[in-house]
């Protein structure tokens, strides 16, 4: 049975034994309810949101709540709807209650928000937006109202290399949440407001802004003008490029390779910019003569220079 005093990895492989049970008892619970929102020819209905909750009691004690919530209704859609469901658990601590919500489809996902995270929640968004809960507890509205949580890579200043291993920040149209990230389980710790979110949210988008075009550096060689405008936007201001790189290399899995490659990039950080910058020039002046078609041969010497571990 589960109960509130079991660690986080308890609560998952518990969690886990009961989505084993009833994940084929949700689906068809799922097909169920849609199949009750079907129309058949000539019939109308006026009631735009439909809510449907029901338990299951599993064998290891466990009372789950289900919830599906359909609010998009339209008589348009060919029969076809999309069906928001949350599958849920309170977990009592004396006054103190935390929730465990269970994905089932496409597969399993356990997310525990603390009742902290909720307190912060209801003060900072809550209450003082005077919101409609429709009914809801604020656990289940926080979920149901924010299905566009993703991760970003904004780390504040005084966080500690304890933090940074354990925490990260999803990003949603109501604020943004402090959460810990474990296999196949997030931990819902603290809820930021949407001052906080402002404040944020121009520091998020810039560091979010030059992860995508790092991505997309690598094979800008191929592209000379696409290189060029992604190096100057990246490294007009080199030390920010520098924070926001080793930001997200903090937070990725690298193998020794590629590891022993970064780590060459910042020990050679200054001699690397340079050099790109060095390669930029040659651009402009390649433009003046012919457009180049790839950059590959002067990345050569790059590549060379890293290898050597420094410059001229």
């Amino acid at each position: 049975m589960i109960t509130p005093y079991m660690t986080d990895e308890e609560l998952k492989a518990a969690a886990y034994q009961d989505f084993l049970e009833i994940k084929m008892k949700v689906q068809i619970s799922l097909e169920q309810f849609g199949h009750n929102l079907t129309l058949r020819p000539g019939q109308q209905r006026l009631i735009h949101s439909l809510m449907e909750t029901k338990t299951i009691h599993t064998k290891a004690k466990n009372t789950w709540n289900i919830c599906f919530v359909n609010d998009n209704y339209s008589a348009k859609l060919d029969g076809n709807f999309f069906i928001n469901y949350f599958v849920y658990l309170p977990l009592h601590h004396g006054e103190h209650v935390d929730f465990l919500f269970m994905s089932i489809l496409p597969d399993f996902l356990l997310q525990r928000v603390s009742s902290h995270f909720l307190q912060r929640y209801k003060e900072r968004y809550l209450d003082c937006n005077q919101v409609n809960l429709l009914g809801m507890h604020p656990a289940l509205y926080f979920m149901y109202k924010n299905p566009d949580r993703s991760e970003v890579y904004y780390q504040p200043e005084n966080w500690t290399e304890e933090d940074l291993k354990e925490k990260t920040f999803l990003i949603s149209a109501q604020g943004l949440s402090v959460v810990k990230i474990i296999d196949k389980m997030v931990v819902y710790i603290t809820f930021l407001d949407q001052e906080n979110l402002s404040r944020y949210k121009s520091q998020v988008y810039e560091e979010e802004s030059y992860l995508k075009d790092y991505r997309k550096f690598a094979e800008a060689k191929k592209d000379a003008k696409l290189w060029q405008a992604l190096y100057k936007k990246m490294y007009a201001d080199p030390d920010k490029a520098k924070k926001y790189l080793l930001k997200f290399l903090s937070k990725s899995d690298l193998n020794q390779e590629d590891s022993d490659v970064m780590n060459k990039l910042m020990d050679n950080w200054d001699d690397i910019i340079d050099f790109q910058n060095r390669m930029s020039d040659y651009v402009d002046k390649m433009k003046k003569e012919e457009q180049p078609k790839s950059l590959f041969d002067v990345g050569v010497e790059m590549k060379k220079k890293m290898k050597r571990g420094g410059g001229d």
